[in-house]
């Protein structure tokens, strides 16, 4: 599964996840990424990175439908959290 960056950050994902994984302080953490991310950043990824065992074989519709229902993304419906916008870049058209 690709790993996208943190909100205003040009932190992965999956960087700051092995991290915990590793036993790493939460606090050590964000001092090591220069207090580009807190906290709250860390728990939105933890609560995310659990909702589907990596071994799982469902279907991307399948996996759209449990992220859009499930109540623990509710987090995502905050106009925060909305960082990509049309004036963010160029489009991407996916030929494959």
């Amino acid at each position: 599964m690709a790993s996208r960056p943190f909100a205003h950050a040009r932190i992965l994902v999956a960087d700051v996840l092995e991290q915990v994984e590793s036993g790493v302080a939460w606090e050590a953490i964000i001092e090591e990424w220069r207090y580009e991310i807190d906290r709250d950043a860390i728990v939105k990824a933890v609560r995310v990175s659990h909702l589907l065992p990596e071994d799982s074989d469902i279907s991307e519709t399948e996996w759209l439908q449990a992220a859009a229902t499930n109540h623990n993304l509710d987090f995502l419906k905050d106009p925060e959290e909305d960082t990509c916008t049309l004036s963010d870049g160029e489009p991407f058209y996916d030929e494959g």
